[in-house]
This record gives structure tokens, sequence and C-alpha cells, in this order.
């Protein structure tokens, strides 16, 4: 009989040569997380948790409080960095300007469609505003709404070449 190095529970080898240290694959799995207590570097309780991103060790309640506090500073960094658009345009207008085609795949976009239908007209980002692109006419461009989900925010948009 062997004792588990994670949770010191007795468990048998399925051979006697077998280099095993764990009873099962979940305990080998949390066991990664795993470390020699330390005390954590913000309020000095000790941990047996590993170093996270940036080397710094916290317990439970500690790297809680930096996650949230991580995603307030991004989402006020992603809310408050682009400056309001200089000048707003509609769908119509949109639409209009861009001869009711989806910039993605060509089709004619159909405006009398509404929002939930995979169909219905939205507005691209060409620059993606996740990725620093300005809500700016210059970086619409008229999309249905499949398309405009499908691309996501995945780099600059290829503009379809007509031919």
């Amino acid at each position: 009989m062997r004792t588990c190095v994670f949770c010191s529970a007795s468990f048998k080898a399925p051979k006697p040569s077998s280099p095993m240290r764990y009873c099962s694959v979940g305990c080998a799995n949390r066991s990664k997380d795993y470390a020699a207590p330390a005390p954590c570097q913000d309020c000095g309780e000790t941990t047996d948790r590993k170093a996270g991103r940036g080397g710094v060790r916290r317990c439970e309640d500690c790297r809680h409080k930096a996650r949230r506090n991580d995603y307030r500073h991004k989402n006020y960094q992603r809310r408050h960095a682009t400056p309001p658009p200089t000048k707003k345009i509609t769908l119509a207008e949109l639409g209009a300007r861009d001869g009711w085609r989806c910039h993605l795949c060509r089709r004619k976009v159909d405006p009398a469609l509404k929002s939930p239908h995979d169909l219905s007209p939205t507005m691209d980002h060409l620059e993606p505003v996740a990725n620093g692109g300005d809500h700016e006419p210059v970086n619409l461009a008229l999309a249905h709404r499949i398309c405009n989900t499908l691309r996501s925010n995945r780099g600059p948009a290829q503009l379809a070449l007509i031919g």
C-alpha cells in the first residue's frame, strides 16, 4: 500500500514497480496548483498555492480580489479608452453608402429584417473596438448579423474586392 502525496489516502499501485505517487488522476491534476506552504504576498496568511502570473503567490481570497480588480481595471480602460465618435452614422446611412451589400460575403442585405434575424443588417467594425479600433464611419461597414458574429473580433477585416 502507498500513500497519496496530495490527499494522504492509501492506495494500491497496479504494479510494484509503478512510479505512481497519487491515488487518482484528480489528485495528480489538483497537485499541480499546490506547492510548499509559504506566506501570501498580500495578506501574509500561509498558503500552499503556487505562484501565479507575475510570480505572485496569493491565498484564495487575495487571488479572487486581485482577479476582480484586474477585470475592473481592464473594463474601465476599455470603456474610457476610445473617445466618442466625431460623426455618428445610422444603419440606414451606412447601408446607403455600402449599397446594402455585406462587406464580408458580398450578398445583398435586406434593410427590412430586424435584429434577431441572422440576415439582418449590422454595423461591423473593420478594426475591432476590442483591438483598438474606433467607432468612426471610416471604420464601419455593413454586414449580415451572422457574418459579423462569425467574424467576431478577429483582426482587421479583409474587404471583398469587387472585380
